[in-house]
């Protein structure tokens, strides 16, 4: 009975999800006109410069090494989240609390690692940064749970918990925008299921080491040391990858370019990659020289009236 009631909420929110949940921008109401067709735009140039990368076949793309190494880095996360959803109730009524109690106080790391998810996931979008938004979150996990390693009274273990779940938190978004990116839209589906299916193997090895650390020794904290290991290496591992990582455009910034030039700027961005202000590669709307060229240098430029997209590309040419 327990089981049907937690599966309620799910079952509904499916069902909203269906009649609610559009699928494309074009269809989403709640974005503007502008916010439509720029976001349209934006998938169609994604969509013609996924067919010209060459196409690799599935066993080619699940046993590449990149995505070998975001599975890593997702391991690192998993770990944390699966080893502490099983194990953190124990580590609380540790401290002497009823079976209550330990609830209620196990919910508040939960609380605010998902917080800090949508947080940290819009600041990654706002500011057009992968690597180190991943990064960071899985060092502050590792931070988290080291702390527990020399803490004997429950407030600071919560405390400590709760930076712990903030980083584990914080990685989702970032990671998984940067996974996309990493692997392009031809090889998505397959990479992101091996990522899923190697990285949550950490989500039985992080929780049952944990368990069989404590029978052995009697202490939960050294149980975290292969989570804390694991954040670590994932955390490396995603600085290294980074160096070959793609630049995102912050899409807010780039709506409002859309706002300021119009569509003449977005038919500019589409027709002529790579060149949209004096630093090259693209960093239009990451760096303040580009943003300020575009509004002062080519808006004046690009406004003249033209029949269509090539005549306005080459006069900007």
């Amino acid at each position: 009975m327990v089981f049907i009631l937690e599966a309620i909420p799910a079952v509904l929110l499916g069902l909203l999800v269906l009649v609610w949940l559009p699928d494309r921008p074009a269809n989403a109401k709640w974005l503007s006109t502008t916010e439509r067709e720029w976001l349209e735009n934006r998938l169609a140039v994604e969509r013609r410069a996924s067919l010209a990368e060459p196409q690799m076949s599935v066993w080619q793309v699940v046993t590449h090494r990149r995505v070998m190494g975001l599975a890593l880095i997702y391991a690192g996360s998993v770990a944390t989240n699966y080893g502490l959803s099983f194990w953190q109730p124990q580590i609380i009524k540790s401290f002497g609390m009823d079976n209550f109690r330990a609830g209620l106080i196990n919910a508040i790391p939960f609380f605010i690692g998902s917080i800090a998810m949508v947080l940290w996931g819009r600041r990654s979008d706002r500011v057009g940064e992968r690597v180190w938004h991943t990064a960071i979150a899985l060092f502050v996990s590792a931070a988290g749970l080291a702390a527990c390693l020399g803490i004997t009274a429950l407030i600071p273990t919560v405390i400590a918990l709760s930076v712990a779940l903030v980083g584990c938190y914080a990685l989702k978004g970032p990671f998984w925008a940067l996974s996309t990116e990493f692997l392009g839209a031809g090889a998505a589906a397959a990479g992101i299921a091996q990522i899923n299916a190697i990285g949550n193997l950490a989500g039985f090895v992080g929780p049952f080491l944990l368990g069989w650390i404590k029978d052995h020794t009697g202490s939960y904290t050294l149980g975290m040391l292969p989570m804390i290991t694991l954040a670590l290496v994932g955390g490396v591992v995603v600085l290294v990858m980074g160096k070959h990582a793609p630049h995102t455009a912050p899409a807010p910034v780039a709506a409002l370019h859309y706002r300021q030039m119009g569509p003449v700027a977005l038919t500019f961005r589409s027709y002529l990659p790579g060149q949209m202000g004096p630093c090259d590669p693209p960093h239009s709307s990451r760096c303040f020289c580009c943003s300020a060229w575009l509004r002062a240098v080519m808006a004046p430029r690009l406004a003249a009236p033209s029949n269509s997209p090539a005549s306005r590309c080459s006069a900007a040419a």
